[in-house]
């Protein structure tokens, strides 16, 4: 009878031994997921970021013309507002924020800026333009980073705020 008590102790000291693994690989596989979200969550914002600077430079560079960049005032609560002339026509497109919203409005160069009719490129509290004084180097600001872009025309871009 006591040889059974040895085996019976041995089996159940061997299941107590299996049961404290398996709560430690739960505990490291719910530890694993929970890094794999946080890092997750930081490539997605690192992207977002990363677009939005390339969609605003790429606009810029693709609309790159004599006298084609202007900063002007915004509408009504709004901020500074980049205006993009499209070439030879008679339309311009403007980006601005508007209630936490990077806009885009693509509009008739003599029409007012309807924000109603604007799209949202993406979530932005803070847009901040500057040309150097030649005009030969934009400088935007948004709270997910700054982008410097050259302009290339041989007017290069003006600044029609009014201060």
């Amino acid at each position: 009878m006591p040889a059974r008590k040895k085996i019976h102790s041995a089996s159940i000291s061997m299941l107590i031994l299996y049961g404290i693994l398996i709560v430690a690989l739960l505990f490291l596989t719910m530890a694993g997921c929970r890094l794999y979200t946080v890092f997750t969550d930081k490539r997605l914002a690192n992207e977002q970021k990363r677009a939005t600077l390339s969609y605003l430079q790429a606009k810029v560079a693709s609309l790159d013309a004599q006298g084609a960049i202007t900063i002007e005032d915004g509408p009504e609560k709004c901020s500074d507002m980049l205006v993009l002339a499209e070439g030879e026509t008679q339309y311009e497109t403007r980006i601005f924020v508007y209630n936490g919203q990077l806009m885009e409005l693509f509009t008739k160069t003599t029409a007012s800026t309807d924000i109603q009719l604007a799209e949202v490129i993406t979530s932005e509290e803070e847009f901040e333009m500057e040309l150097n004084a030649d005009g030969s180097l934009l400088r935007v600001e948004t709270s997910q980073g700054t982008a410097m872009m050259a302009i290339r025309s041989a007017k290069g871009g003006t600044d029609e705020r009014t201060k």
